[in-house]
């Protein structure tokens, strides 16, 4: 049932394409660089916590040190981060339904490869 979607708009993927995704996309073989960087610079700018903003479809953390995105379907829940400092792009996916810190996991993972 599509109307479950919301703005997901249907999007199956596993943590693998994201990751690949999100490589194309830094890479500029998806968006021009300037386009990304527009998409980056946001449009939603969360009061209570300067560190984070939406930007055009992405959550931009850290004033732009890493972006990224979450979903989630009945059963399961997904995030992906790219850390611009790195170059460093994880995904990360579990099977449950309730809240998952998958940005810690994400984080703890970056900090494990960058050592």
């Amino acid at each position: 049932n599509p109307v479950s979607e919301w703005t997901g708009g249907g999007l199956v993927t596993n943590p693998t394409m994201l990751v690949q995704f999100y490589g194309a996309l830094v890479e500029g073989k998806i968006l021009k660089p300037e386009t990304l960087e527009l998409m980056l610079e946001g449009e939603y700018d969360n009061p209570s916590d300067p560190m984070f903003h939406y930007g055009y479809g992405l959550f931009v953390y850290d004033q732009t040190n890493s972006f990224g995105h979450a979903g989630l379907w009945y059963g399961y829940r997904t995030f992906v981060e790219h850390f611009t400092d790195t170059g460093i792009t994880i995904s990360v996916q579990t099977n449950r339904d309730g809240r998952v810190g998958l940005a810690s996991v994400a984080e703890g993972i970056h900090n494990m490869l960058r050592d």
